[in-house]
């Protein structure tokens, strides 16, 4: 009997031991999968202004030199031909 109640112990230590761990390893990803997501919408927002016409019309300007033609000229085409 006695090593029937041993026995049972030591699965029940067991048991609260591979739960304890798991439970740490589900925190832990929580964890990281916040982080993640965090870095996904700073990236987002990063895109976003990187792909804004004013910020490409700044790079454009300070990096290359470029500047938008001062004249615009429109070609327009009849319907049909």
């Amino acid at each position: 009997m006695v090593f029937l109640i041993g026995a049972v112990w030591v699965m029940r230590v067991n048991l609260s031991d591979a739960t304890m761990r798991l439970t740490a390893a589900s925190e832990q990803l929580a964890r990281e999968t916040e982080v993640a997501r965090a870095d996904g919408a700073h990236l987002e927002v990063q895109y976003a202004l990187a792909t804004s016409p004013t910020s490409i019309q700044e790079a454009a300007a300070s990096r290359l030199g470029m500047a938008p033609d001062p004249r615009v000229e429109y070609l327009r085409i009849p319907a049909g031909e």
